[in-house]
């Protein structure tokens, strides 16, 4: 018992040793991490931070509001009468952190609408690596509950990969479809982050120390335990799928096809059940073909540029089918690009720079101002639209 009493008291000691020499020796990192809003089910930043995002010729600037997202205005539930209120969803892109957050293309939506004497106000949710479409729908849930917008954008091409419950990914939203074909939500789970909001416990402490911290990204020890669980996984899948075999079990089992197309047509059916119930106009924004305007170019030959043109239109098809509004930008791009000769993203990175944030952002803002008629008296204009479509 004293044995274990001494190894205890050891580790202990030994963290203490370790947090003060990198405490003493290592710069304490500025960074914006994460925490879990239980409640919601959902992951925030933690309010009330801001700093420069670097990496390697890309050096944003991040401002995080009294709710944890990166924007230049806070967020309150309750809402003028008189004024729009827009929230834009989606994911790196629209959260902006590789440029100045007051340069983002939510930002500029915002101020193009107050010249034209709209009084608008843009909030904006986003997740920091591609966003599915499971945990645009949870995302999409808690903005209405909350902030009761007129208008919500999602920016972007929410792909289905992370769509179903076996997945690297428990911070997102996913699907469970039975055998029978029957779809069950499972909530996004936290079991590493402190919760948001709440007193500090050892667990908090622990993950919250610069030591920790310090050696978090060096060790890599939750990559290592998800590739480990992965092929755990997958080798479970394989055995089962002999038993079944051995068995000559007669129940149907969907293909991964078969399952995005029912996992698909369940939350757009989600979408428009939201829509309809809250009187709430959605926007698909779809992103163009990346052409030579883009550093970061899609066309590799012409038969990619037909694939990618068919994938669009055949996404373009499924929000038809629900009745899912959605706004293609089509050659605005290249328009802009043959005049000021301006690429619109970094030479080593994807993501647009402040020059691409603003074209998107004016071409969308002109787009709203045509589509819903805004002017003076906003919320009426936006309520007839819906009728007149």
């Amino acid at each position: 018992m004293l044995t274990i009493l001494y190894i205890l008291l050891l580790l202990i000691l030994m963290f203490m040793v370790g947090e003060l020499l990198v405490r003493k020796y290592v710069p304490p990192p500025r960074e914006h991490y994460y925490r879990f809003d239980d409640e919601n089910k959902l992951f925030r930043r933690k309010p009330r931070l801001d700093g420069r995002f670097k990496k390697r010729n890309v050096n944003g600037y991040f401002l995080l509001n009294n709710e944890g997202w990166n924007s230049t205005r806070d967020y309150y539930k309750e809402k003028n009468s008189d004024t729009l209120r827009i929230a834009c969803i989606g994911s790196s892109e629209t959260g902006a952190y590789e440029v100045d957050v007051s340069q983002g293309y939510p930002r500029i939506i915002e101020n193009q609408l107050q010249k034209q004497g709209i009084k608008n106000e843009v909030y904006t949710f986003a997740a920091d690596r591609a966003l599915n479409l499971t945990q645009m729908l949870h995302l999409t849930r808690y903005v209405i509950k909350h902030y009761s917008p007129n208008i919500i954008i999602f920016n972007g091409d929410p792909g289905e990969e992370f769509l179903f419950e076996k997945t690297t990914r428990p911070h997102y939203m996913s699907l469970k479809i039975d055998n029978s074909g029957n779809v069950k939500e499972i909530l996004p789970r936290n079991d590493y982050l402190p919760l948001l909001g709440k007193r500090p416990t050892l667990k908090s402490i622990i993950l919250g120390s610069q030591l920790v911290m310090y050696l978090r990204p060096k060790l890599a020890l939750r990559t290592r335990f998800n590739k480990i669980s992965k092929k755990a996984i997958s080798k479970k899948n394989k055995i089962k799928s002999k038993s079944e075999k051995t068995n000559h079990t007669t129940r149907k089992v969907y293909s991964l096809e078969e399952k995005s197309e029912i996992g698909v047509n369940y939350l757009l059916g989600q979408f428009r059940n939201l829509m309809t119930e809250n009187q709430v106009e959605f926007l698909c924004v779809i992103q163009a073909v990346r052409d030579n305007s883009f550093n970061w170019s899609d066309i590799k030959n012409e038969d990619h540029v037909i694939q990618v043109k068919k994938y669009l239109e055949n996404r373009m098809a499924t929000l038809d089918k629900f009745g899912f509004p959605y706004f293609q930008f089509t050659d605005e791009f290249s328009k802009d690009y043959e005049v000021n000769k301006k690429k619109f993203d970094f030479f080593l990175n994807p993501h647009k720079n402040e020059y691409g944030h603003r074209v998107e952002g004016e071409t969308i803002a002109n787009y709203l101002l045509k589509k819903y008629k805004l002017d003076s008296n906003l919320k009426y204009q936006v309520q007839s639209v819906q009728k007149q479509n």
